[in-house]
């Protein structure tokens, strides 16, 4: 996230002022001082230095606060500031006075969400309101977005940029789009407290909440994903990068070789315990390159294997005559240098090595660790085929204001925001369990539940209409957890 706000509407550029005055120093005025004036008196300078320094006078928002240059090098002493230029209002005794790092707003455009930015204007900020206001029709731009961020005009010197923003109406997914909306029809102005960035946390929080009452949801899963080839002697594959659950089997339905039919999913604890009982495996140690002629094999931990016998590594049957025992570099000796049981084909440092272990038609299937292991190994039949993958993705988290929300029914994502913007607004930050807007979002995952309750490991199914709310539901089950 960012912590310099904008929003577009209507060809306009806003920039939330109270960066400039969040956390900074300040103090107050000693006496009143007229417009006109080149010097202030404070109740202390402590805070203050000659050089490229402002202060802005007032509070943001108010009809005479004004950001001035401090004198480049007549220093402050006792109690006054001397300003770089006369003070364009009246101040009365008691305002506050703050310690500024930047006074203007530079505004850049985009070609893309990211791309490189081309200065397109650079105004004073204005603390007389709380959002500073740029209009485009007053520039020309061909680039979709804008960037903006705050500047010290006498030292040249820079924050960091904004999220970049669309400059065309935000569409209806997007988290400008929901912020803005929410605020709207909450009829609420951003505080010290109630922020951009508070709120789009609340809508990772929201997001965090349905995946909470419900993982499996319709509109998240991915069909026929291909995990990789099945290669013999291959037993183990990568998740998906983007499941909801790399730990486990629940967000997997359907696992497929080829065009075979699915695998039989198993714990965990059967796959290694039980099905893999006798199978003995290990990792290749060192890498065999041009293996003709070579009759040793380094294998990270021999303890376990047969004094002598054949084990398998991809698609190579090796046979030994003896073993070296180590936990950490276990040798396999006598394997014949050539003909049958010999290392026919180079071998790749960590490639598996098994012994005991059933090679035909993989059958079964399990994730550990997030990885997802299937066995038997493939055999030669089962070689060189897709791994298919029906599962159920997680749902993207955002942080910026130019991000899209990666969900379909995007109004119950509003009534979390409403209900929380008048938590802040109506009831000093207290979450109201009892507000329309958040019982609105209540019925709308009860409709979700519903809808997607039948979503099980045998397969999936699409959600039909989410906008159904006909039923005698009782929105507070979702909360007792009868639902």
């Amino acid at each position: 996230m960012n912590i310099i706000h904008t929003k577009v509407t209507n060809g306009t550029i806003w920039v939330l002022n109270d960066y400039l005055t969040q956390g900074r120093p300040k103090t107050y005025l000693n006496d009143d001082v007229d417009s006109g004036g080149a010097t202030i008196t404070v109740f202390s300078i402590a805070i203050f230095a000659a050089g490229n320094y402002y202060a802005q006078i007032g509070e943001t928002d108010s009809s005479n606060a004004e950001i001035i240059k401090m004198h480049a090098s007549t220093a402050p002493t006792g109690n006054t500031i001397t300003l770089a230029a006369n003070l364009a209002n009246n101040h009365s005794a008691n305002e506050p006075v703050y310690f500024l790092g930047y006074n203007q707003i530079e505004y850049n455009t985009a070609p893309t969400d990211g791309g490189t930015k081309t200065v397109l204007a650079t105004n004073d900020a204005d603390p007389t309101h709380k959002w500073s206001r740029m209009y485009l029709a007053d520039y020309t731009t061909t680039d979709p977005y804008i960037v903006v961020r705050f500047k010290n005009e006498g030292a040249t010197t820079y924050t960091g940029y904004s999220d970049y923003l669309p400059i065309a109406t935000s569409t209806y997914n997007s988290v400008d789009y929901l912020l803005k909306e929410s605020m709207r029809e909450s009829k609420a102005e951003f505080s010290e407290t109630l922020t951009p960035d508070y709120l789009i946390s609340q809508i990772n929080e929201c997001l965090r909440e349905i995946r909470k009452h419900k993982n499996k949801i319709s509109w998240t899963q991915s069909y026929n994903s291909i995990l990789g080839q099945t290669a013999q002697g291959v037993f183990k594959y990568a998740m998906p990068t983007d499941i909801f659950d790399k730990y486990s089997t629940k967000a997997i339905n359907s696992l497929r070789i080829g065009a075979e039919l699915p695998l039989e999913k198993v714990g965990v604890d059967y796959f290694f315990s039980t099905l893999l009982e006798d199978v003995k495996y290990t990792q290749v140690r060192t890498a065999v390159t041009g293996a003709a002629g070579t009759t040793t094999l380094e294998i990270d931990n021999s303890y376990d294997f047969a004094s002598s016998g054949s084990i398998v590594v991809g698609s190579v049957t090796i046979t030994y005559s003896g073993v070296t025992r180590s936990a950490t570099v276990g040798v396999l000796t006598g394997v014949p240098a050539s003909g049958a049981g010999s290392m026919t084909a180079s071998i790749a440092e960590d490639d598996y090595v098994f012994q005991n272990a059933s090679v035909s038609s993989p059958e079964r299937w399990t994730t550990f660790n997030g990885n997802l292991y299937i066995y038997p190994l493939p055999g030669s039949d089962y070689a060189n085929l897709n791994v298919y993958s029906d599962y159920f993705k997680t749902i993207t988290s955002v942080d910026s204001a130019s991000d899209v929300v990666d969900y379909i029914q995007y109004d119950m994502i509003k009534n979390w925001l409403k209900w929380k913007i008048r938590a802040h607004t109506k009831n000093d930050g207290v979450d109201d369990m009892e507000d329309s807007a958040y019982l609105q979002f209540l019925d709308q995952l009860r409709v979700i539940i519903r809808k997607d309750r039948d979503i099980n490991a045998k397969g999936f199914r699409n959600i039909y209409d989410l906008n159904d709310n006909s039923s005698d539901f009782n929105p507070r089950q979702i909360r007792n957890g009868q639902i």
